[in-house]
């Protein structure tokens, strides 16, 4: 349950980190890049490719310890891969950068996060579980909830809080 709380709290920091927009403030305003690296010579390069796969990598990390059919990593880079790809999807309607090298650096955080988790409980796991549908089942939850909170009930929450104190 700890490690389940975790998981929600960094999901709902990284979904408000890469602006994730509340639903009033949807738009189609794309920006997209879809050459790699074609910022290489930008001053901020080196910091954006670097927190980006700061970003991602506690998803690798947290995915084989919560769930076992995340223990093979090819799982648990294709769901690194999907959430980073709705990420740059969902900037496409908040006046964000959609960026290949984001989708890149993000996925690559993600398999150093599982990585460092097969480095430090690998010896622990037991062999990919056979109810990998649930426990995918169970992460797509996980993985909603926070999602469908920051888009829609962000504002009404705030609002509610303000309020309150």
């Amino acid at each position: 349950m700890v490690l389940l709380l975790i998981f929600t709290v960094y999901l709902s920091q990284m979904f408000d980190i890469v602006g994730i927009p509340a639903i009033q403030y949807i738009r189609w305003d794309p920006n997209l890049n879809l050459i790699p690296f074609a910022d290489i010579g930008n001053s901020r390069f080196v910091f954006q490719v670097v927190a980006n796969a700061l970003m991602f990598l506690p998803l690798g990390f947290l995915l084989p310890l919560i769930w076992d059919s995340f223990r093979t990593w090819k799982r648990t880079l294709l769901a690194g891969f999907l959430a980073s790809l709705q990420i740059e999807f969902v900037q496409m309607f908040c006046s964000r950068a959609t960026d290949v090298d984001d989708l890149i650096m993000n996925t690559l955080g993600c398999a150093v996060g599982y990585g460092l988790a097969w480095l430090l409980f690998h010896k622990k796991w037991p062999s990919a579980a056979d109810n990998a549908r649930a426990d995918q089942k169970e992460f797509l939850c996980f993985y909603a909830i926070p999602l469908l909170v920051i888009v829609f009930l962000r504002t009404p929450l705030s609002i509610v809080i303000y309020r309150f104190l």
